[in-house]
């Protein structure tokens, strides 16, 4: 990780009804009514930071959503377990929603700067539901996976695959696992 002091671009005066929704690693995708957030600056952004550093520059239970597309799978899973997941549980309230998508399978496999690869069942492994902890990892992270979905990408002759592609992945938990 890089050292730089990344501070919050918020507007002065800004309310804490500012921090109701984050969105996470926007990257170009800036959305109105969210509080868009990446590592890297852009035009159009509200807070520039470093998920991987913490704590993150908002208030506690502040936040009811959380949009986080295509970043994560850029995070190591202890990144993940150590950083990213609490300070997620910090700021969100109790109920809130935290929604991520990540690559699977080959798509996974196909960014170099991908540094950590999620099946149907890495949810799982953040989630207090589950059993699946390495030894010394925290457990007591309020989180519950309430919906799994596979949404698979194809065009073309591949896109007759995309009902097996979903079925397997569904199917076998650790699809891509290994690769």
């Amino acid at each position: 990780a890089t050292t730089q002091t990344l501070r919050p671009r918020r507007p002065t005066g800004a309310s804490e009804a500012m921090c109701a929704r984050l969105h996470l690693g926007c990257g170009p995708d800036y959305r109105t009514g969210w509080v868009n957030v990446d590592v890297v600056e852009y035009d159009r952004l509200d807070v520039q930071h470093d998920l991987r550093d913490a704590p993150w520059p908002f208030d506690d239970t502040t936040v009811s959503q959380v949009r986080a597309w295509h970043v994560f799978e850029h995070l190591t899973h202890d990144d993940h377990a150590d950083r990213v997941f609490p300070e997620l549980c910090r700021v969100t309230r109790p109920g809130a929603r935290i929604r991520i998508a990540v690559p699977l399978g080959l798509d996974a496999l196909a960014d170099p700067t991908h540094r950590s690869r999620w099946t149907y069942r890495t949810p799982l492994f953040y989630s207090a539901d589950a059993d699946l902890w390495q030894p010394g990892r925290t457990k007591d992270l309020p989180l519950r996976v309430v919906d799994r979905r596979v949404r698979v990408w194809g065009v073309g002759v591949f896109g007759v695959l995309k009902p097996v592609y979903w079925a397997v992945a569904r199917w076998w938990p650790n699809a891509g696992q290994a690769l």
